[in-house]
């Protein structure tokens, strides 16, 4: 097979690919999921061309006609897209089920497109490999869409099934139709193509509408996206400051309870790191019961500096009677600070004898009576 074949087996499903994603403008999905889910969709067309031999087989061995209508009909619908959508819808079960990106209902279309056009690329390089370049046109334009479409409706309905298990629902019915209606759709295009009598325009015909069908889906699908699990990784709007983060807490990163935060916030009662109650509050970080310059606060005496037993003070303050290191009286008063029982300048004044100097008598002061630093008396 030459390489322009091999190309033109691969690129319908890459532009179909590309157009389904494209519709989710957000990108939300891991290229890595989108990839595992294309190559376990490819690997279940190994198992599907086992199966669809024996089966032929089987029909054969029951002695019915492979020209007659009751042959196809089996064989299209019971065993050629019976194993086929069953591997598809398997493989996107595995993958997607439990997986934490599974937050939107458009992912489910996503997952499906995947899985079948995993298949369909496979399939259509085999076909091609044994047909040349005329099948892989041919099929460009027929079974990679329907694929493609059956890939669509699988996962539309699978994406309620799983929206129906989050909301505690049952999800039996919506994953049964996942699969019947894939099954149907090709089964019946499959059946069409195989009846000899069936005019070229049926095919067409069925082909347009399953393919009208797929891009109506997509549309409404991407048009009514909306979250489906209960608690999201991504979260409008989607910006990298939301990205989900290893280790993350069970609600989005920067919402209230997120990734690495305490249940309140900075500077609120019980936020991240502080006591009950703020700085400056009763009972704050750090801090006594009651704050500094009130009774009783930060690292004070029950009362404040200045008033009466305030911080490392006598239980009066300073000027005061019974100041801080002052005698019972304070300085300039009758009893003050370092002076004797008289101030300086006043009968009997600090460090004074009993008169000042200059005065007549030994007993008086200088200026006046009993000054200081004078004998009893004089000069005489």
């Amino acid at each position: 097979m030459s390489a322009f074949a091999l190309r033109l087996a691969i690129l319908p499903s890459i532009l179909l690919l590309l157009f389904v994603v494209g519709k989710n403008k957000q990108r939300r999905n891991p290229t890595s999921l989108l990839v595992w889910l294309a190559v376990l969709g490819a690997v279940s067309a190994i198992p599907a061309v086992i199966v669809e031999i024996l089966g032929s087989g089987l029909l054969y061995m029951l002695g019915l006609d492979p020209s007659s209508a009751m042959y196809n009909f089996v064989e299209c619908f019971f065993i050629v897209a019976m194993i086929e959508e069953l591997g598809k819808f398997l493989g996107m079960l595995l993958m997607t089920w439990k997986n934490k990106n599974f937050d939107h209902s458009y992912d489910g279309v996503i997952y499906g497109v995947c899985s079948s056009l995993g298949f369909a690329t496979l399939e259509n390089v085999i076909y091609v490999f044994q047909g040349g370049i005329g099948t892989g046109i041919m099929r460009a334009v027929s079974a990679v869409p329907l694929h493609c479409a059956c890939g669509v409706v699988m996962g539309f309905l699978y994406a309620k099934a799983r929206e129906d298990a989050n909301n505690g629902e049952s999800a039996f019915g919506n994953l049964l139709l996942a699969y019947v209606c894939p099954l149907g759709i090709h089964g019946l295009y499959d059946f069409v193509l195989s009846v000899e009598d069936t005019s070229v325009l049926l095919c067409i015909a069925v082909l347009a509408l399953v393919i009208i069908l797929m891009f109506l889906l997509i549309t409404h699908a991407a048009k009514e996206d909306h979250i489906i699990a209960v608690q999201p990784i991504w979260t409008a709007p989607y910006n990298f400051r939301y990205m989900p983060m290893r280790g993350c807490q069970s609600n989005h990163y920067n919402q209230p309870g997120g990734y690495g935060t305490q249940p309140n916030t900075y500077g609120q009662p019980g936020g991240y790191g502080a006591q009950p109650n703020t700085y400056g509050q009763p009972g704050g970080y750090r801090a006594q019961p009651n704050t500094y310059g009130q009774p009783g606060g930060y690292g004070a005496q029950p009362n404040t500096y200045g008033q009466p037993g305030s911080y490392g003070t006598q239980p009066n303050t300073y000027g005061q009677p019974g100041s801080y290191g002052a005698h019972p009286n304070t300085y300039g008063q009758p009893g003050g600070y370092g002076a004797q029982s008289n101030t300086y300048g006043q009968p009997g004044g600090y460090g004074a004898q009993l008169n000042i100097y200059g005065q007549f008598g030994h007993t008086d002061t200088y200026g006046q009576t009993g000054n200081y630093g004078t004998q009893p008396d004089n000069r005489r």
